[in-house]
C-alpha cells in the first residue's frame, strides 16, 4: 500500500511540475490552435531567412526547420535552402531535449548534429544549453526570462566559461505585440551594443495573429520585414 501511495504522490508531483510549463503557443504569443507557422524574414540588404514551425494539438513544438539564401561565402541565392532542422522531444517534468541537424549549403546533406536542452525554472527562466562534440559554441547557453503573460522580456547569453556576453531586452504594446528590441551584445560574433530595433507596421489575420510586421533598426536606414503564414487545426 505504501508503494502505491508513493507512486501516486510522485505522479501528482510530476503533473504539477508539468503544469508549470507553458505551451509554445503561449510562449510564442499565438492565438487559436496553430498547427504550422511559417515566418519569412526579408532584410533590406537582400538576405532572407525562413522558419517553418510545427505544433502538436496541445500547443508544443514538434519540429522547426530554418532556411536561408546566404551561402558560406556570404553570397545571396534566389532560392531558400535548408539550414537547420530541430526536433523537439516532449517535456519530462520541466525539461526537454532538442536535436539539431545542420545541413551543407551546397550538397544539401546533413553535416553534424547538436543536442540542446531546455529547462524551465522557478522565476520564469528558461535555460537553453548547447552541447555536443562539434558544437560551434561549445557549452554556451542563454537564459530567457518571461513575465506573467509569458512574454519574453530579457535574453542573456553566456559563453562556455559562464561569462555573460550581453543581454537583449524586449518591449511590448498594450495588446501584447512586440514594439521594440534592444540589443546589448558585443563579442567576436556580434557587435550590437546598445542597438535598438523598433516595430513600425503590424497587420493581423482573423485570429488576431500578426501576419506582417516591419522592424526598423536605429543604427541604419531600414532593417527587415517579418511575414507570417498560419495553418490552424
Amino acid at each position: 500500500m505504501s508503494k502505491i501511495i508513493t507512486l501516486l504522490l510522485c505522479m501528482i508531483l510530476c503533473l504539477s511540475v508539468q503544469a508549470q510549463v507553458p505551451s509554445d503557443w503561449q510562449v510564442d504569443g499565438l492565438k487559436g490552435k496553430v498547427k504550422t507557422l511559417t515566418k519569412l524574414y526579408s532584410l533590406d540588404s537582400g538576405k532572407k531567412y525562413m522558419e517553418k514551425i510545427n505544433y502538436d494539438k496541445a500547443g508544443f513544438i514538434t519540429t522547426r526547420v530554418s532556411y536561408t539564401n546566404i551561402d558560406p561565402e556570404h553570397y545571396y541565392s534566389m532560392e531558400l535552402i535548408k539550414d537547420k532542422e530541430y526536433s523537439y522531444s516532449s517535456y519530462k517534468g520541466d525539461k526537454r531535449l532538442i536535436k539539431v541537424i545542420s545541413f551543407d549549403y551546397v550538397k544539401r546533406t546533413p553535416t553534424y548534429t547538436e543536442k540542446h536542452q531546455e529547462e524551465w525554472l522557478a522565476g520564469r527562466n528558461q535555460y537553453i544549453y548547447v552541447f555536443g562534440e562539434k558544437s560551434s559554441e561549445g557549452n554556451s547557453y542563454v537564459v530567457r526570462t518571461y513575465n506573467t503573460k509569458n512574454q519574453l522580456t530579457t535574453e542573456e547569453y553566456f559563453n562556455e566559461n559562464k561569462k555573460s556576453e550581453g543581454t537583449n531586452t524586449f518591449y511590448y504594446t498594450m495588446s501584447g505585440d512586440i514594439s521594440k528590441k534592444k540589443y546589448n551584445r558585443n563579442n567576436q560574433y556580434y557587435v550590437l551594443d546598445g542597438d535598438e530595433v523598433n516595430s513600425i507596421e503590424i497587420k493581423k489575420d482573423k485570429k488576431n495573429n500578426v501576419i506582417d510586421q516591419y522592424f526598423k533598426r536605429k543604427s541604419i536606414d531600414g532593417f527587415y520585414t517579418e511575414q507570417s503564414t498560419y495553418e490552424y487545426y
